[in-house]
């Protein structure tokens, strides 16, 4: 079987207790911006879809009507987490330090050392 190559991610969608918030917080951490709403009666949801327009990504979220009120658990199957790459560390930090978005002064920051073959 001939697989596709893949080039990428094309879109990550996450599911939201507060679609307004969350899309206000990840546009205001990456400098995207919001290009879709939709509201679904039938599937109880509204969703959005916002742009990063350095890599094209599309996050979407999506906050369900009947939504569950257990707190987060990564133990549970679902997302853990969201990591977005930049080219080093010092990269990360001078947005870091540069911005005066409150969100990227909250987002968690974790380094790997990139391995090469």
């Amino acid at each position: 079987m001939r697989r596709p190559a893949v080039t990428g991610i094309a879109h990550g969608e996450l599911s939201v207790r507060d679609l307004d918030r969350s899309v206000r917080w990840y546009c205001e951490l990456l400098g995207a911006r919001d290009v879709s709403r939709a509201t679904s009666d039938v599937d109880g949801i509204t969703a959005c879809a916002i742009l990063e327009p350095r890599s094209k990504l599309v996050l979407a979220f999506t906050q369900h009507r009947e939504a569950s009120p257990s707190p987060f658990d990564p133990r549970r199957a679902g997302l853990d987490h969201l990591s977005f790459a930049v080219a080093d560390r010092a990269e990360l930090e001078a947005w870091r330090r540069g911005s005066t978005s409150s969100a990227s002064r909250t987002a968690r920051c974790r380094t790997r050392a990139t391995r090469t073959r």
